[in-house]
């Protein structure tokens, strides 16, 4: 039995848990402001705290549908779909309680011979929040800080005693700085709303008697002098982080967070604790909302400017013009006298008298890129300048193709025993020729590592030897081509 409340204490309850689920039902109605109305009545004078004295368990059926019918009567316009015209007062007003009793908001029992209505304090203290939040006009700012700069010096004074009094001041802190931190977004809102608005004096009216002072905050320009009590900021964030951090103050608090969430393990318990420190320290970002905020309302101002100036330029001539020209047409009219106008004689309207349209532009049409076709001439001469290009190229695998041809590893050639038959043949000979030329020329190792050809022909010594090789196709001085073994390389 226990480890089942244990369980269920510990689950954490949605909306719903706590409401009847049909409970939104009337105010979605197409009457939902007639029954918020009503509902509003119903507390002040039947249900709430301030209603006169009425018996513990409720209300008599006839006393709540009296004041059903009394409502009914001040508001015309007020019938439900499933109601004819020529429904009595009574029947609507009971229809009405028996919606507010299927949708969670009353209760009704019966006592005997007795019909009693009722509203539960859940739906009751909901109620009173949603009308706190219909009626919340202009905040006070600095009563908010002062109060919780108060208390925050009595419990820092008597942590044991004022314990129960930190959360309390945490979330008055939560509430203060989420509300700085959203009215930067509601000026926005309200600049919004008032630029649909297209006629000038309601445009001012609104600006004027809806902005930030008379509609967010009151105190708004005295946030940034020196008497404000956000002066107190540093201070609360000080007490704040001394109560968490001094032991002996930590541990009076937690006393009281664990003697009033006896269900929660210590970590947990801790963790609000933490939470409600890290509401207090919030006063840090403080200034950063107030600039946020100066921002907006900076920006709105302008805007504000801007647009009333060019309400008052662009507007005000062109409406006194037309009032002017409405007049003299009905004073013509009643005079029976023809008008007298600026423009020339004729027809004042005709289709000739009108400008010619301009005749549209035709988008020029883009020139289609044409690639030449070739020639089987050209087509050979270009693969025939390909082959020449091919045939005079150097490169390493062709030379060591040619080599390993002609010398075997560890073995020397000499030029005049190295085949020269074709084109191809003849380009890598000269370069075998001319790699021997430098390397007689090239005795510092480094100077040969710089001649790119001598580093692409590392594995192959070459030797010279006087005198010159003679043929049909070339004269080049005598050389001789020797392949190096691994062990020598």
């Amino acid at each position: 039995m226990i480890e089942r409340e244990a369980k269920a204490a510990a689950k954490v309850q949605g909306l719903f848990d706590r409401l009847p689920s049909e409970i939104f039902r009337p105010l979605a109605a197409p009457n939902r402001e007639r029954y918020w109305r009503l509902l509003v009545r119903l507390n002040d004078l039947c249900f709430g705290p301030d209603a006169p004295g009425g018996m513990e368990e409720g209300l008599l059926h006839g006393q709540v549908t009296a004041q059903i019918e009394d409502a009914l009567t001040e508001e015309d316009g007020w019938r439900e779909e499933r109601e004819s015209a020529a429904t009595p007062l009574n029947i609507q007003a009971n229809m009405v309680l028996s919606t507010l009793v299927e949708s969670g908001w009353l209760k009704e029992e019966r006592r005997g011979v007795r019909r009693l209505v009722r509203m539960s304090p859940t739906v009751q203290k909901f109620l009173e929040m949603l009308k706190r939040f219909g009626e919340e006009g202009p905040m006070f700012v600095a009563g908010k800080v002062q109060v919780i700069y108060t208390q925050l010096q009595a419990i820092a004074k008597n942590p044991k005693d004022q314990a129960h009094a930190f959360q309390e001041v945490s979330e008055q802190a939560q509430s203060l700085i989420s509300m700085l931190n959203g009215t930067a977004a509601r000026v926005r809102e309200v600049m919004d709303q008032l630029r649909l608005s297209m006629e000038t004096p309601e445009f001012v009216e609104g600006f004027f008697a809806e902005y930030v002072a008379n509609l967010f905050l009151k105190d708004y320009q005295s946030l940034r002098t020196d008497n404000h009590p956000l002066r107190f900021r540093h201070d609360i964030v000080l007490i704040a982080r001394s109560l968490r951090d001094v032991s002996e103050s930590r541990e009076a608090l937690l006393v009281w967070y664990r003697a009033n969430y006896p269900r929660k393990p210590g970590h947990e318990v801790e963790a609000i604790f933490e939470r409600d420190v890290a509401r207090l320290l919030r006063f840090d970002e403080v200034e950063r909302y107030l600039d946020r905020l100066d921002d907006a309302v900076s920006t709105a101002t302008r805007q504000a400017l801007s647009f009333l100036h060019y309400r008052l330029r662009s507007q005000g001539k062109i409406d006194r013009l037309i009032n002017l020209s409405v007049d003299a047409v009905l004073e013509s009219h009643e005079q029976n006298r023809p008008m007298g106008w600026t423009f020339g004689g004729g027809v004042l309207f005709t289709e000739q008298g009108l400008r010619p349209p301009k005749a549209p532009k035709e988008k020029p049409k883009a020139n289609l890129i044409r690639r030449p076709k070739m020639t089987d001439e050209q087509i050979a001469a270009s693969k025939l300048r390909q082959a020449m290009t091919l045939s005079r190229r150097v490169t390493k695998e062709d030379i060591d193709y040619y080599i390993n041809e002609s010398v075997k590893p560890g073995q020397t050639c000499h030029a005049e025993s190295m085949p020269i038959v074709s084109v191809r043949q003849l380009s890598l000979f000269l370069a075998l020729s001319r790699a021997a030329f430098l390397s007689t020329r090239r005795r510092d190792v480094k100077d040969q590592e710089n001649a790119p050809l001598l580093a692409m022909l590392s594995h192959v010594e070459f030797i010279t030897e006087p005198g010159f090789m003679e043929n049909d196709l070339l004269s080049v001085r005598k050389f001789s081509v020797r392949r190096k073994t691994k062990d020598a390389s």
